[in-house]
């Protein structure tokens, strides 16, 4: 489950911008109508505490497939507002590492990293 950092969300490559819009899509299913798949992940323990907040980075998520010319499907109905706020299991950091990797294995990937 990879829902990229929004400040690295413009600079995702069609392959993990599609990919991230896919599993926020399968996380907010998961946390909303308690799906079991995935739902032990630590991203998704993270996000169930704050589900208005994984909606908010998928708007973003969305727009920017808009402004690429993509098509993506409507975004589902935003969760209620919550008090908690997500404490990143992964760091912007760490995110960008991984995204170095896979731009080393993955010779399609076009990320701007």
């Amino acid at each position: 489950m990879r829902v990229w950092h929004q400040s690295l969300i413009s600079i995702l490559c069609q392959k993990h911008l599609c990919a991230a819009w896919r599993e926020s899509l399968g996380m907010l299913d998961i946390i909303t109508e308690n799906k079991k798949g995935y739902s032990m992940h630590p991203a998704t323990i993270e996000w169930k505490q704050c589900p208005d907040k994984l909606w908010d980075r998928m708007k973003l998520i969305r727009d920017e497939m808009l402004r690429r010319g993509y098509h993506p499907k409507e975004l589902p109905p935003r969760p209620a507002d919550t008090i908690f706020k997500p404490v990143e299991w992964q760091s912007i950091s760490e995110q960008i590492k991984r995204l170095k990797e896979k731009r080393q294995t993955i010779k399609s990937c076009k990320c701007k990293i």
